[in-house]
């Protein structure tokens, strides 16, 4: 990973992102930022395919 990159990242709305650990793995890395999806928004589905597909 570049230095001073942040890393954004596409995620269903699932909760283990709410684990204790994980929240504070997260806290250790600001670089990542996760997004997660509604679970009432089906269409971002599609979006994050998209999105998910490499780009230069």
């Amino acid at each position: 990973m570049s230095a001073g990159k942040v890393v954004h990242v596409i995620l269903d709305n699932y909760a283990a992102h709410e684990h204790p650990k994980v929240r504070r793995w997260l806290e250790q890395h600001p670089r990542l930022a996760f997004h997660f999806t509604s679970t009432s928004a089906s269409w971002l589905n599609t979006v994050e395919g998209v999105i998910a597909k490499p780009t230069s």
